[in-house]
């Protein structure tokens, strides 16, 4: 069953599961949404609409994943076990819930991708590919992947398009570019 109904303001989020009204309440909630692959709800939150921390709650109101980007601390729930970890300014994170990842960019200057399990155990830190930066985390084909940026004319397109899916082998951590981001 899905979540329907999803509705904000400033320091609450409501929203329909299994018949019943989830609420919860929060302070500076900028934006919510709807994580159908994930099953989850995200909520960002920041003063003056700038992005500050992310929840991901599970359909129920269960807090699945917390981050605080400057701080750089983020948690989530491991067969009730709460994994905690302390980052270098967290750009963005991504549970995967059927995949058991969590995907975090992190790093002021340079953004580093690095791959957790969700017991805690780091699978692996990378850079970004030669000629290009991390820009954000996604899903390619339901797959996780993460869009980077061109920062050499060669990497363009035709059109001057600059930002591309890679996927990602988690075993590897290979990345391999795949198709335009838009």
């Amino acid at each position: 069953m899905q979540a329907s109904d999803l509705s904000w303001n400033h320091d609450t989020v409501i929203w329909q599961y299994n018949h019943e009204k989830v609420e919860i309440k929060i302070a500076n909630i900028i934006f919510c949404s709807i994580d159908t692959i994930n099953e989850c709800i995200n909520v960002t939150c920041g003063s003056n609409l700038i992005e500050e921390e992310v929840y991901l709650f599970s359909f129920d109101g269960t807090t699945l994943l917390h981050y605080r980007m400057e701080s750089g601390t983020i948690t989530w729930i491991n067969d009730g076990v709460k994994i905690t970890l302390v980052l270098d300014h967290i750009e963005q994170a991504f549970l995967y819930r059927s995949e058991d990842l969590v995907l975090i960019l992190n790093g002021k200057k340079e953004k580093i991708l690095t791959a957790y399990s969700l017991d805690g155990s780091q699978y692996f830190q990378r850079i970004a590919p030669t000629n290009y930066k991390f820009s954000y985390l996604s899903r390619m084909r339901r797959l996780p992947s993460v869009v980077c940026e061109a920062i050499t004319k060669n990497e363009e397109d035709q059109f001057g398009r600059n930002q591309w899916h890679f996927s990602l082998d988690i075993q590897t951590a290979a990345l391999e570019k795949t198709h335009l981001a838009y």
